[in-house]
């Protein structure tokens, strides 16, 4: 699923789809990201 409204089967809303883990390892993900990019541009 994406993050558009129609991306969802039927007729579930993301705060049904997605769990409180799924949330929590995204944000893991941005932050790590986010470093990666902050040593980029650094140098």
């Amino acid at each position: 699923p994406t993050r558009y409204p129609d991306g969802l089967v039927g007729d579930d809303i993301p705060a049904e789809y997605y769990s409180r883990e799924d949330a929590d390892q995204c944000i893991s993900y941005a932050g790590l990201i986010l470093n990666k990019a902050e040593k980029f541009m650094s140098n």
